[in-house]
């Protein structure tokens, strides 16, 4: 959208001057509503109901609440909307600091599946920064340590390359199973029904691998469903790469 345009737009209309860029209060809302109905009408440009045989795909680029989101939602009731980050289409349009944090997590993350330990030295010469730098960026986006992070990737990793173990191999008790089958995933629910945060949902986490131990907590994630897993990871590790978990699935 042309903010000059739509300033001088709104100044014709009521009266006030503002600053273009100054998105705040009744002028903000009213130029979001308009960049959400220029959204709509590029989608509708598609005429998908003129070639129902093919999956059609648009892609906007912004900042959308929401609100927005339900808006366009609602002229395209079977589409499907996915709300990813700039460095998932273009590592290189994201800010300095996402790809920084980024290329931290898909560091270790490469190293966790090529079998080779991660450390914060191999991670800052992969990301070119320092060590300190990676121990703050971790402890700044998560409420655990570098270590734990490796560790967690770790027990995703073999957890999800378990999947062909039955429950009697993993010699499960009532409680264990009860933690993998129930507790787990009705934490998952809580987050995607806002009921929590991604920070509760590490510590709840971190409180099941305290309480069982290590191994009888890699045996648990084993025996927990996949989508569950890779929600529960995906809402603790978010900037692990989500190509690296599809090629895992």
């Amino acid at each position: 959208a042309n903010l000059g345009e739509l300033a001088a737009t709104w100044q014709a209309m009521t009266g006030e001057i503002v600053n273009p860029t100054d998105l705040f209060g009744e002028y903000g809302a009213w130029v979001k509503r308009k960049i959400v109905s220029e959204d709509i009408q590029e989608i509708a440009r598609l005429r998908a109901n003129r070639r129902l045989d093919k999956r059609l795909e648009a892609v906007l680029i912004g900042d959308y609440s929401e609100a927005d989101l339900n808006a366009i939602a609602s002229y395209f009731t079977d589409a499907t909307i996915e709300q990813v980050e700039a460095y998932d289409l273009c590592p290189s349009s994201a800010r300095k600091g996402t790809q920084t944090e980024r290329g931290i997590f898909e560091a270790v993350w490469n190293a966790v599946q090529n079998g080779v330990k991660a450390t914060t030295t191999q991670v800052a010469l992969a990301v070119g920064v320092s060590r300190s730098r990676v121990s703050h960026v971790v402890n700044d986006l998560l409420p655990f340590g570098f270590r734990q992070l490796v560790k967690l990737c770790e027990m995703l990793f073999l957890a999800i390359n378990s999947k062909t173990h039955t429950f009697d191999d993993l010699n499960l008790t009532d409680s264990e199973l009860w933690a993998a089958r129930e507790f787990l995933p009705a934490v998952v629910g809580d987050l995607l029904n806002g009921d929590t945060t991604p920070e509760e949902v590490a510590e709840d986490a971190i409180a099941i691998a305290q309480h069982y131990g290590s191994r009888t907590f890699e045996k648990i994630l084993a025996a927990t469903p996949l989508q569950t897993l890779l929600k529960l990871f995906g809402s603790i590790l978010p900037l692990v790469p989500l190509d690296g978990l599809q090629a895992i699935e």
